[in-house]
């Protein structure tokens, strides 16, 4: 009996030592962004612990799921032990971020008091505490472009105040990454392009919203590989900040040309200037509850339409021939289905 006991222990040993220690941590792991994350460390056998708080993320190889809400410190010190990077994807509220409409002040300094502090300041404070704690090295924060003080949308401001935080730890190697529009225009439940069809509802003719600058949307696959490669690879600097985006860029009239002629086969007419400015709001939630969508308006995307940084943009280590080969949005728009098919697709997603 206590031979056979004596075996199994040492069997168990054997396992353990066999099974490499967890060496990244996924934050938002089953999310838009975080499933092609987690799927691209598992097949370069990284080991990976996956945090979810609503839902499973997908079961592969090497990926640890762990059930958290990252409500204190307290509860990250388990799952960053033998860490050495963290990705941080979690995000509450979409593009409509977890400030409270009304109350948000101008000042993003003042985001950063701890009794003003939003739902996801206060998950990467805590984050931070607990990494500092616990002696990580490395923090990835998928923030976003534009982001800044000044910003015209809440969530790019509190986006910038997180990145403060950030700064202002003791965490040694701090990556910040900056993403123009993430789409997937082949995916029946993309968000983006569900905002743009949902202007196009209505027979005959569609709205074309003004915004200055042209859309360099990046593949959510494409993105993934940037924060693989910002997580793996060494650099000399302790703070790098990189701006992400497509290789093509799209005046927004074009991109919604492209998008009328591909699911509606040139049937509607475009209104331009102020008054498709105008009307786009009226068009978006025409038929529809608003309350749905409040986290994925169209004038929210385009927020992120910025015109990249030079400086930012050649912050990150340059790409290899492979990882340069990029999907364009209107490669991604050819392989996408016909419209009643991405609408039949989404509403069983939905049921």
């Amino acid at each position: 009996m206590n031979s056979h006991r004596m075996s199994s222990h040492s069997a168990t040993q054997e396992r353990s030592r066999q099974r490499p220690s967890p060496t990244v941590m996924v934050t938002g792991s089953s999310g838009f962004i975080g499933q092609r994350v987690i799927r691209l460390f598992s097949s370069r056998s990284t080991s990976t612990i996956a945090t979810y708080y609503h839902r499973l993320p997908e079961a592969l190889p090497q990926v640890f799921p762990v059930c958290t809400d990252m409500g204190s410190p307290e509860l990250l010190l388990a799952p960053l032990r033998n860490v050495h990077t963290v990705v941080h994807l979690a995000w509450e509220g979409g593009l409509a971020g977890s400030l409270r409409p009304n109350h948000e002040p101008r000042d993003v300094r003042e985001l950063l008091q701890p009794e003003r502090m939003s739902r996801n300041l206060s998950m990467m404070a805590n984050l931070l505490a607990a990494m500092e704690k616990v002696g990580n090295q490395r923090l990835v924060f998928v923030s976003a472009m534009g982001a800044s003080r000044h910003a015209a949308t809440p969530f790019l401001r509190e986006k910038y105040a997180a990145e403060l935080l950030l700064l202002n730890s003791a965490i040694k190697e701090k990556i910040i990454l900056r993403p123009t529009i993430v789409a997937e225009a082949e995916n029946p439940d993309d968000r983006f392009m569900r905002a743009v069809l949902r202007t196009m509802k209505l027979p005959l003719l569609y709205p074309v919203p003004k915004w200055p600058v042209p859309l360099r949307p990046i593949h959510v696959d494409d993105f993934a590989r940037e924060i693989v490669r910002a997580a793996e690879l060494s650099r000399d600097e302790n703070t790098t900040v990189g701006e992400v985006c497509g290789h093509e860029s799209y005046p927004v009239e074009e991109l919604f040309r492209m998008m009328a002629d591909k699911f509606f086969a040139g049937q509607k007419l475009a209104v331009k200037g102020w008054i498709g400015n105008s009307l786009t709001p009226v068009f978006e939630r025409e038929g529809k509850n608003e309350s749905q969508y409040r986290c994925h308006r169209l004038r929210q995307f385009l927020a992120l339409a910025q015109a990249p940084s030079e400086s930012l943009a050649n912050a990150l280590t340059p790409m290899d021939a492979e990882s340069q080969k990029r999907v364009s949005f209107s490669e991604s728009l050819q392989m996408a289905p016909p419209l009643k098919k991405r609408e039949a697709i989404a509403v069983n997603a939905t049921v």
